[in-house]
């Protein structure tokens, strides 16, 4: 099964997504159960799995590797700069 990892920011002042970044794929789903180690807070059957209240420190630990056409480290860093996750929703959805 092909699996995609993204990182959701969405800002709830203006109930919008304000970023959505390709973090990587089935090994990168591996890691964010592993560093995240808990079950995913919504896991519609079929569509995917999402997990909520994620910090910048946990985001970035995910995304230690970065691909040629993905956010890495430097790209979570910012985000987390312009968009802190104190004041914005961090989400991790593993679409498949």
């Amino acid at each position: 099964m092909a699996s995609a990892i993204y990182l959701i920011v969405v800002d709830p002042a203006l109930g919008a997504v304000v970023s959505k970044q390709w973090i990587g794929g089935q090994l990168t789903r591996d890691k964010v159960r592993s560093v995240l180690d808990r079950p995913p807070d919504s896991a519609p059957e079929g569509v995917g799995e999402y997990w909520g209240h994620v910090t910048a420190a946990e985001a970035l630990e995910v995304s230690t590797t970065a691909y040629e056409s993905g956010a890495g480290p430097t790209d979570v860093e910012e985000l987390a700069g312009q968009f802190p996750a104190d004041t914005h929703w961090w989400v991790i959805e593993h679409d498949y």
